[in-house]
This record gives structure tokens, C-alpha cells and sequence, in this order.
């Protein structure tokens, strides 16, 4: 899982800063984006007031958190037939499980999205 979506919020958790081919860049905080003021989900890397933004919405986690034991639930409920070497579905509710969800983005910093 890369990224959850509700409504006007979007967190991303992993990125594909090269696109769909490029590699997979796990994030220390993740990311958040309101789609109506941002839909091109450029103030993290453009906005000098993103992390003050992102300290002011740090009750979005909570939702997210449990839109993501929702989604994880249904892997129980209808487990998949192959494992598949992409899956980071155990990674994840071990993650919900110690309540680092919510917490990336105060204690793990904030990690651009371009890196060197």
C-alpha cells in the first residue's frame, strides 16, 4: 500500500518519484496532500509552510489509520491465493499495531520526496 485517499486528503506512505518503472522510495514521515488545494501534490516539495501545514493537520492520521485497518481486514477475511513478493501488507499492521502510523510525521521527521 503506497498511499490512502478519503475524500479531499490523500497521505502518501511509499513514492515513485521516476513513475510507475522507477523505484519505490519508503517514506520516514508520510506525506499529505488536500486534493482541492493541491491536486498536483506539489506543496511538499514547492510550499516553504509544508511542515507547519503538515503539524496543523496531524488529525488526519487518525483517519487514515483506520481506513487502513479496514482495507487490512479483508486480507483475513479473503486471503490471497499467491504471496506476492510486493506485498507489504505484515509490514503495515505491524506498524498499526505499535501506533507508528500516526506518528511518523512528529517523530521521524520530514522526508522530501526528491532525494539526491
Amino acid at each position: 500500500m503506497q498511499a490512502v485517499r478519503y475524500t479531499d486528503w490523500k497521505a502518501h506512505f511509499i513514492v515513485q518519484n521516476e513513475g510507475w518503472f522507477g523505484p519505490k522510495l519508503k517514506l520516514g514521515a508520510p506525506l499529505l496532500f488536500n486534493l482541492r488545494r493541491d491536486p498536483y501534490e506539489k506543496a511538499a516539495d514547492e510550499s516553504g509552510n509544508y511542515v507547519k501545514f503538515l503539524g496543523k493537520k496531524m488529525w488526519a492520521f487518525g483517519p487514515a489509520k483506520r481506513i487502513v485497518q479496514q482495507h487490512l481486514a479483508t486480507f483475513e477475511a479473503f486471503p490471497s491465493r499467491k504471496e506476492s513478493s510486493n506485498s507489504n501488507a505484515d509490514e503495515i499492521k505491524e506498524q498499526i499495531q505499535e501506533d507508528n502510523v500516526g506518528q511518523w510525521a512528529c517523530f521521524r521527521g520530514y522526508l522530501p520526496r526528491k532525494h539526491p
